[in-house]
């Protein structure tokens, strides 16, 4: 389950990352690629370049979810297994979709905060996988504080995902910058 959680994370991170590294170079295939026909303008093209952007790595995700679920079952795993994978999922989606939209915004996430957003992710499932395991009499404590953490991470990646759909809307074209 701890692999599953790091390649969750991780290939939500590199497809980040790439999506980042082809977005910020500053040359001149963007504009043209506004120019091509058929893109069309306003609405449908913003969906269709966020479509682009997250396909391949949502794909990837379910893919190894459907793995890992694979031989959860094989091991004899119980159902906990399997929710805990489905949510980690979930989390690698949510900072998918949030990183794509920054970057697509203009204003993605740069240097320690995008490494505190991945370590965050990281501490939380791995505190809920052990709250588990933790006697009765920590219940109510271990309850409000990882409920904390998820609304703090749910509340960052929504601001991050509400400041990049925002900057992508006052793009005259989602191919040219402001």
């Amino acid at each position: 389950m701890w692999f599953f959680a790091m390649m969750s994370l991780i290939t939500a991170q590199i497809a980040s990352q790439l999506l980042d590294l082809r977005w910020s170079r500053t040359n001149a295939e963007l504009p043209l690629l506004a120019l091509l026909p058929g893109l069309g303008h306003g609405r449908g093209a913003r969906r269709a370049l966020l479509r682009a952007a997250m396909l391949v790595p949502a794909r990837d995700q379910l893919v190894w979810l459907t793995l890992f679920v694979i031989v959860a079952a094989l091991l004899h795993q119980g159902w906990q297994v399997d929710a805990a994978m489905l949510g980690m999922t979930l989390v690698a989606l949510g900072m998918l979709a949030a990183s794509a939209l920054a970057v697509l915004g203009g204003s993605p996430l740069c240097g320690w905060p995008r490494g505190f957003l991945m370590l965050l992710a990281l501490a939380l499932i791995t505190l809920t996988a052990l709250s588990f395991t933790a006697g009765p009499q920590w219940q109510p404590l271990r309850l409000a504080h990882l409920g904390i953490g998820w609304a703090a991470l749910l509340l960052w990646l929504l601001w991050l995902g509400r400041r990049g759909w925002r900057g992508l809307q006052q793009r005259p074209h989602p191919f040219l910058p402001n």
